[in-house]
């Protein structure tokens, strides 16, 4: 035998009814957050109008106009040949421009819903852009505003506790740390690649605990690992360059039973700059 209830009883809701004023509810939300989200772009887009327009009556230099309109042709032939350029740094403040993301590409969902707030967000996409101090680049950190190139800042030296438990395996981890990809560390950096060989050949397993004389031995060529990453080198080499001023290359190689160099010496008359 069936039975079959034909009417909600006291104290219960229908799921349908539910559902539809849940609905209801999330819509307004919706709805509401794009207003705010509205009104915050278009505070926004007014402050950086502000800044721009200051930054143009302060900016004087007409190589700054050069960059920017070299900046948009190398954005047009990306665009149009390759892919989508980002952003591009530069050590002239008022050139660092950057794209911000397009909503276009997202889902166009709602889009009667949104489209105010997508017309708000692309006519701010070309911005000034602020260059946080150290840049990666090449694997290498770049500070902008001193236009100097330095390492990014690594722990290689064992920790208190752990200078006994150094294997081949550690050496070999720790010293792939550095990446260095001018060779500007290679004065300090091929002694470790010469410890490496010198385990090699005395036959140490990976994970075998070495000797007391090899583990001071690293700890201390460590320790001189760390302290050369903090070295900073300009990136251009001299400071001014006179047609006037005569150039000069030196350049030195050396050679022994484990390793080789080179390094060279410029001068422009009264400044000098050397690399290795």
């Amino acid at each position: 035998m069936e039975s079959k209830l034909k009417a909600v009883r006291a104290g219960h809701k229908s799921a349908v009814t539910r559902l539809l004023r849940k609905t209801e509810e999330e819509q307004d939300l919706e709805i509401e957050e794009s207003t705010e989200l509205l009104e915050t772009l278009s505070q926004k887009q007014k402050i950086i109008s502000a800044l721009n327009e200051e930054i143009l009556n302060l900016t004087k230099d007409e190589d700054v106009e050069d960059e920017i309109l070299q900046t948009d042709e190398y954005k047009f032939f990306l665009n149009t040949k390759i892919r989508h350029i980002r952003k591009k740094y530069s050590n002239s403040p008022t050139s660092n421009i950057t794209t911000l993301p397009n909503l276009s590409n997202q889902s166009t969902e709602n889009t009667n819903q949104h489209s105010s707030v997508e017309n708000t967000y692309s006519s701010v996409q070309q911005q000034m852009y602020h260059v946080p101090p150290n840049t990666k680049i090449l694997g290498m950190r770049w500070n902008v505003e001193n236009d100097e190139l330095t390492y990014a800042k690594r722990t290689i030296v064992p920790a208190q506790g752990d200078e006994n438990s150094i294997t081949k395996r550690e050496i070999l981890k720790e010293s792939s740390k550095i990446y260095d990809p001018l060779g500007l560390l290679s004065p300090v950096s091929i002694r470790a690649k010469i410890l490496i060989q010198d385990l090699w050949k005395g036959g140490y397993d990976w994970d075998e605990l070495l000797p007391h004389t090899l583990q001071s031995e690293w700890t201390r060529l460590a320790q001189d690992i760390e302290t050369a990453t903090e070295t900073t080198f300009s990136r251009h080499y001299f400071d001014e360059i006179s047609e006037s001023s005569g150039k000069t290359l030196h350049v030195f190689v050396d050679a022994s039973m484990k390793a080789y160099g080179a390094g060279h010496f410029t001068g422009n008359g009264k400044d000098k700059s050397s690399a290795s």
